[in-house]
């Protein structure tokens, strides 16, 4: 994982949103649920997960792996 971004603040920037456009194209956006997106999870292999969870929420979640 390379980093867990909050959508309502990092797609403000027109980088951003470029850069998910172009992971759409790329076939390398998913999405973890149906539900609207709260975050999104960029991944080492250039993939990025969409997540209706928060960021605090994943990265509570990612300690509980950390060991």
């Amino acid at each position: 994982m390379v980093g867990i971004f909050d959508s309502d603040t990092a797609t403000v920037s027109p980088i951003t949103k470029e850069f998910l456009k172009n992971k759409q194209r790329e076939n390398k956006l998913f999405s973890a649920s149906d539900e609207l997106p709260k975050s999104f999870i960029v991944m080492a292999n250039g993939e990025v997960w969409l997540s209706q969870l928060s960021t605090s929420a994943l990265l509570g979640r990612s300690r509980k792996f950390e060991g």
